[in-house]
Parts: structure tokens; C-alpha cells; sequence
């Protein structure tokens, strides 16, 4: 999950406290067990899907807690920042502030 990836990048900075778990193995078990159906049914899907809002939920939680270490105005180092483009240029998933789309 891209959420793991943030807590990885977040924990350095956290003086040696004991890392977050977050269920990776599990998580990605539980994405399987509903992708290989041949037709899921609606409640294994919204079973599936519950499940893995409450993983996201859970890193997202232990994300704020780590930027509670991170000093005030440092750059973030997040994953999307860091990955290059075919261009060269770092990949930028969000918009800038401000961008409004044309209509």
C-alpha cells in the first residue's frame, strides 16, 4: 500500500521508537482472496473493501502520529516525490494548490 511506504519514509525520524506495524502480508492476502473470485459477491466485496479502509485507516493513524516527530517546515519525503518520470522530472500525483480546471 502507498500508505506503508510513507511510514517507512516517516520512521527514521522518529528517535528509535518501536516501528508501526501495518499488516502488509495480511492486507494484500485479504486483496487476493476477493480479486481471484470469478464474480464476487456483493457481500465479499463490501467485506473486502471494509477491510481494507480499516488497513488504510490504521497507517493513516500511525502517519500522524510520525509526523508528530517531523520538524515543523521540513520537506516531506514522500514516495511520488521521489519516484523520476520518463522526463526526468519528479511525479507529482496531486494538483497544485490553486489549479482549477478549465471548463
Amino acid at each position: 500500500m502507498f500508505s506503508e511506504n510513507i511510514i517507512d519514509r516517516l520512521y527514521p525520524a522518529t528517535d528509535g521508537q518501536k516501528k508501526p506495524r501495518t499488516y502488509r502480508q495480511k492486507a494484500r492476502k485479504a486483496y487476493l482472496a476477493v480479486v481471484k473470485r470469478r464474480r464476487p459477491a456483493g457481500k465479499v466485496l463490501r467485506r473486502g473493501l471494509k477491510q481494507q479502509l480499516q488497513y488504510l485507516r490504521r497507517n493513516l493513524g500511525h502517519i500522524e502520529r510520525l509526523l508528530e516527530h517531523w520538524p515543523e517546515g521540513a520537506k516531506l519525503p514522500l514516495p511520488w516525490l521521489a519516484t523520476p518520470s520518463l522526463l526526468g522530472d519528479p511525479v507529482c500525483l496531486c494538483p497544485a494548490v490553486g489549479d482549477v480546471p478549465e471548463q
